[in-house]
């Protein structure tokens, strides 16, 4: 996955192979990527991705995310 760009749909299916098959690497590779993809429009998703494949630092990210979104508001 280095220096290449990927869409957020592959994301999403590298994070679930990730953590089926326990690739630690490729799994916490995906997290950053996927963090740096997070907007108003699919922090939702994200984050729900993040708990169904056990993405730790994704989800905490998530999380902030939409705490500091809603104290803008």
């Amino acid at each position: 996955m280095e220096g290449q760009e990927h869409s957020i749909d592959h994301l999403h299916e590298f994070l679930r192979i990730s953590d089926l098959y326990l690739i630690e690497e490729v799994k916490y590779d995906c997290e950053v990527r996927l963090k740096k993809m997070v907007c108003k429009t699919n922090v939702d998703l994200i984050l729900s991705w993040a708990e169904m494949y056990n993405a730790d630092l994704l989800k905490e990210y998530c999380i902030w995310y939409k705490s500091c979104k809603h104290k803008k508001i």
